[in-house]
């Protein structure tokens, strides 16, 4: 029996709200952390036209179908169980914009000087069955004739199926993956 997914969120009283989601809080909430930069930087964007921040906005508009969109919810630390409920995507957020297309899945890495997981062929490792599962999972969601090139950061992939499965379940039309860079 599948867990169903979460249905009732309470509203941001502000970042340190968002600390409270992370694994490691002692860690992963500093100034120059990309948890901690995220959450100020979509905290400080809620009350703006659009909802968004201006960077994230900028790379939006290079695409005619985002061009016009808006923040309709954006969750924290989302968790998306994509083959095995035990081993969810925890996304750092996941945001449901409006287009003039239609909703969007948007799910955003956040990274600020951390590197993205292993690429796929390291991931991959000691070829455990639970692993190449995940990996056929992740290649039907993502309709590639195959797996992805092993030189592809496995992060990259199970946060772009995340945000294919949430548009799916959420009958979205439209389904993207983002990276917000707190670093150059």
């Amino acid at each position: 029996s599948r867990m169903p997914p979460r249905r009732l969120f309470t509203p941001s009283l502000g970042p340190a709200n968002w600390r409270t989601f992370l694994a490691d809080s002692f860690v992963h909430w500093r100034r120059g952390k990309s948890a901690w930069e995220l959450a100020v930087s979509w905290e400080a964007a809620a009350k703006t036209d659009s909802g968004i921040p201006s960077e994230v906005r900028k790379a939006l508009h290079t695409h005619d179908t985002f061009a016009s969109c808006e923040l309709i919810a954006a969750i924290p630390e989302h968790r998306v169980i994509l083959d095995d409920e035990r081993r969810p995507s925890q996304n750092d957020l996941w945001a449901i914009l409006w287009t003039p297309c239609g909703h969007a899945s948007v799910t955003i890495e956040a990274k600020a000087g951390e590197e993205f997981d292993k690429p796929i062929e390291q991931w991959l490792g000691e070829d455990s069955k639970g692993k190449d599962r995940r990996l056929q999972f992740l290649t039907r969601t993502l309709c590639l004739s195959g797996a992805p090139p092993g030189h592809v950061r496995y992060q990259l992939v199970h946060r772009t199926a995340s945000a294919i499965l949430e548009a799916k379940r959420c009958h979205f039309p439209l389904a993207l993956m983002l990276v917000q860079s707190f670093e150059e």
